[in-house]
């Protein structure tokens, strides 16, 4: 791991990837918690672009030119693998529990993935936070 961050950043992508995730995530945080509202910044992180932003900081940076392709590869690997194990501990949840409602809280780079998988289930309907806040809001 040590090696692979160190190719990591002797590629310069770090220091400048870093900064643009910290746009993406601390100006909006700071901010809802000055507002006292924190509701706009979690629906922030369950935007597109935050996701996107999130699954390349975290992980497509180690398939960049300059990175170890073997290391690289190996931990991007993992990092899916988690991501199968996710969805099969959600699904196997969601089978004990028909008709049930599952909460999951997760990180944003996972969510692309955990929700492609899903959505392919016969019995799983996806619910995103800003549909569960519109439907929750007096008059809806």
């Amino acid at each position: 791991m040590k090696d692979l961050m160190a190719t990591v950043e002797a590629t310069g992508l770090l220091e400048p990837l870093m900064e643009r995730y910290g746009e993406l995530s601390d100006v909006p945080r700071d901010a809802g918690i000055e507002a006292g509202d924190l509701l706009p910044y979690f629906l922030h992180l369950n935007s597109t672009a935050y996701q996107e932003a999130d699954l390349g900081g975290q992980w497509a940076i180690f398939l960049e030119v300059g990175v170890d392709p073997l290391l690289g590869r190996a931990r991007v690997a993992r990092r899916e693998v988690r991501d199968l194990r996710i969805a099969t501990h959600i699904r196997w949840v969601t089978a004990r529990h028909p008709g049930s409602r599952v909460l999951v809280l997760i990180g944003a780079s996972h969510k692309p993935f955990l929700e492609s998988f899903l959505s392919q289930m016969y019995d799983i309907e996806l619910v995103q936070l800003s549909e569960f806040v519109r439907a929750t809001e007096p008059g809806s």
